[in-house]
């Protein structure tokens, strides 16, 4: 009976040895399996990551790139515009260079903010005690100042305002010089009347004080008066000016 006890006692001893290294075993390999799982979600999500930030880093790249164009483009629209600003001025001077009683100087515009109707605006005051003549591109005559402390120059075409302009007509030999009335309507505009037996073409420049102020830019007729309509203009944009030339006499 003692021996069975025994027996008994040690089968289930060795039951539980048996059992337990089953256990271990089997939690040693879930212990495995979940620390794969584990690092490979670790490693899963650090690729994601390393996407994310691969794509983050290209678009600023890329980003980066986009501006150092605009950069590029930038200088060298402004190396052309130098250029550019550089030509027109040796022409107005060539152009001028006939008359040398006044000083010549380069002036900046103010940014115009509104058309440019009846005035322009200087980046600085002039001063006081001189009368200015103001150029644009191809020499032509775009308005004048008086003495006086002001950063403003009137134009020729502001409105009300009355210019006592001549036209050449004839051959390159024999000019003939015909004086007209040319009338301010703002912003380089101008208008006038003129005799009809005088021949106009379009594209005719319009001088005052010997300098080019505008273009013939259309002619009307009117079969029961003795007179043309003339409209004339200046051949640029004056909103589109940045620099002007200027020539300063003294009083």
């Amino acid at each position: 009976m003692k021996n069975k006890k025994v027996s008994k006692f040690f089968i289930l001893i060795v039951l539980i040895l048996v059992l337990s290294n089953i256990y271990f075993k089997w939690f040693n390999i879930l212990e495995h399996k979940a620390q794969t799982l584990i690092f490979s979600s670790s490693d899963l999500l650090f690729q994601k990551v390393s996407f994310l930030d691969y794509f983050q880093s290209k678009k600023k790249l890329q980003e980066e790139n986009d501006n150092l164009k605009s950069k590029i483009q930038a200088l060298s629209f402004l190396k052309i515009s130098n250029l550019a600003l550089k030509q027109d001025l040796e022409e107005i001077k060539s152009l001028l260079k006939d008359n040398d009683e006044g000083e010549l100087g380069l002036l900046r515009l103010e940014p115009s903010v509104a058309p440019r109707v009846d005035y322009l605006s200087f980046s600085k005051s002039l001063p006081e005690d001189k009368y200015y003549l103001v150029f644009a591109k191809a020499g032509f005559l775009l308005a004048d100042k008086r003495a006086g402390k002001s950063k403003f120059a009137r134009l020729l075409s502001a409105r009300e305002r009355v210019i006592p302009a001549y036209i050449l007509l004839g051959d390159k030999d024999q000019k003939e010089k015909i004086k007209l009335k040319l009338y301010g309507k703002g912003g380089g505009a101008f208008k006038a009347q003129l005799n009809k037996e005088y021949k106009l073409k379009v594209g005719d420049p319009i001088y005052f004080k010997s300098y080019p102020i505008a273009i013939v830019r259309k002619l009307e007729l009117d079969e029961q008066s003795p007179y043309q309509i003339v409209y004339a203009g200046l051949p640029i944009n004056l909103n589109n000016l940045d620099f002007v030339l200027i020539k300063a006499y003294e009083q």
